[in-house]
């Protein structure tokens, strides 16, 4: 959290946690923890309707994206490593899932493969990591 108390103007709390690294082809914001420990990505956007990407320790491999609405709030994060609930109990392939974001509670994981609609709105991104194929 950052000094004193300072508030973004959406009224969420300020950090200094994340750094951004770059911006991706597809206008993604790719966000480093500023830590040795490991992150997360934000649970508010102070900017509207950002994406942000943390990268698997490789730099190049999508671990997940969060995308926010127009007041910062996350509506929908895409990963890509192991969920065995979702993959047969496998906990060592990753696979392209999602969760919806209700507030700062997501759904459990569903399988990008079986919701087409959800694909094809989030395609370019997708696209970006090389997962479109995968799902």
């Amino acid at each position: 959290m950052s000094s004193r108390g300072s508030y973004a103007v959406n009224g969420h709390i300020t950090t200094n946690e994340y750094t951004t690294i770059y911006v991706d082809k597809a206008g993604s914001k790719i966000l480093k923890g500023t830590s040795s420990k490991s992150h997360s990505l934000p649970d508010y956007a102070h900017t509207p309707n950002s994406v942000y990407v943390k990268l698997k320790k490789d730099g190049r491999t999508l671990h997940e994206m969060r995308f926010y609405d127009e007041k910062g709030h996350p509506i929908i994060e895409i990963a890509y490593h192991p969920e065995p609930k979702i993959n047969n109990g496998n906990r060592e392939d990753s696979i392209v899932h999602f969760h919806i974001y209700k507030g700062l509670d997501r759904n459990l994981a569903q399988r990008m493969d079986e919701h087409l609609k959800i694909k094809e709105k989030y395609a370019k991104y997708l696209k970006e990591y090389g997962l479109y194929d995968k799902c």
